[in-house]
């Protein structure tokens, strides 16, 4: 039998601890999806590199940096904003060949901004993040 001033304890417990536990899921759920997008950024970067440091020219008008960005899409990014990706040293020139050997790099730079105001308030969030990728011409 529950006593009448005991009443409504597990209530009022509960209403202690639930900030503290959708914290937690709100951290686990954005630590996944900022994982997400430095995966997507790896691969599609990593695609856009190989195909520039793989480029031929065979008359189809595609120049390295064409096939480059034609080879890194369009990532659905979760928490990125503002995404830029350069590759050098390609050419919009389509009859431009890099000499055999020669590094490609191609460079993502884009902003992290969490959803959670605590994660953005209290540890320096938004951050810019630049990720770069290495190639050889082939």
């Amino acid at each position: 039998m529950v006593k009448k001033r005991e009443q409504g304890q597990g209530l009022v417990e509960f209403a202690l601890i639930l900030p503290l536990l959708v914290m937690l899921v709100l951290g686990i759920f954005e630590t996944g999806m900022l994982f997400s997008d430095l995966v997507q950024a790896n691969a599609s970067a990593h695609n856009a590199v190989h195909a520039a440091a793989v480029h031929i020219v065979d008359g189809s008008g595609k120049s390295c940096y064409d096939r480059a960005m034609e080879s890194l899409g369009e990532p659905a990014f979760l928490l990125a904003e503002g995404s830029i990706f350069t590759i050098e040293p390609c050419s919009d020139n389509p009859y431009w060949v890099g000499p055999m050997g020669a590094q490609v790099v191609g460079t993502w730079e884009f902003v992290i901004d969490p959803i959670d105001p605590i994660f953005h308030d209290n540890f320096g969030f938004p951050v810019t993040v630049n990720m770069q990728f290495r190639g050889n011409f082939r």
